[in-house]
């Protein structure tokens, strides 16, 4: 072939290339840049609880319903859950239990108020357990981020054949994946010619002169 546009020089030679065989697991720290040898399915649900998506106190609608800025209700906190936490009893009528960003949604809650929107009181003395102060009533399931509502559990995260970047690692490890199968690297070999080419490292040298022509 002659004068072959670059186009065709390239479809030519992506024709007499193969997709490299085998695979291996490769930690998820490591694996930036590497290809998926397989479809990644979720685990698990992500999140794998209920859960809050604020700061502020987990609660029973019903017990808001006629509340107001005229007629608030006063609410038992119950307990404090942090992330990472979670509370052990059955929340009842009357209850609410300060819960932060992440916390799981304790049983029995249905909705969450934002900590910008309800008041601390005293209960009354120093081991008196705190109240919680509401002004509004609060809608079932109002800031409420239920199970698997980003990701559910079998979903397709990544096909076979995706270049792992920065992004795809995090959700990853984030769905528990401590290593991932991915395409074993090609094996490159370089051959280079030419009397101008030198060693690294190495001075440049003139260029020396051309052997004598031969008819």
């Amino acid at each position: 072939m002659e004068r072959v546009a670059p186009e065709t020089a390239r479809e030519l030679l992506l024709a007499e290339i193969t997709p490299v065989s085998g695979a291996i697991e490769c930690d998820v720290q490591k694996a930036l840049g590497r290809v998926l040898s397989r479809d990644c399915h979720a685990p698990l649900d992500n999140p794998p609880f209920d859960r809050s998506p604020l700061d502020g106190f987990a609660l029973r609608s019903a017990d808001t319903t006629e509340a107001s800025a005229g007629r608030p209700v006063r609410l038992s906190v119950a307990a404090t859950v942090f992330a990472g936490s979670r509370y052990q009893g059955v929340l009842g009528a009357g209850e609410a239990v300060k819960i932060m960003t992440g916390a799981p949604i304790p049983e029995g809650a249905d909705c969450v108020i934002g900590k910008e929107e309800a008041a601390l009181e005293n209960g009354g003395g120093e081991r008196e357990t705190p109240l919680v102060v509401i002004s509004r009533p609060v809608s079932h399931h109002e800031n409420y981020v239920f199970r698997g509502e980003d990701i559910q559990k079998g979903t397709l995260l990544f096909p076979a054949g995706t270049p792992l970047k920065s992004g795809h690692l995090g959700v990853l490890a984030s769905m528990g994946f401590q290593k991932v199968p991915v395409r074993r690297l090609p094996v490159i070999g370089l051959f280079v010619t030419g009397d101008e080419l030198a060693p690294l490292g190495t001075p440049p040298r003139p260029p020396t002169a051309p052997p004598p022509h031969t008819p």
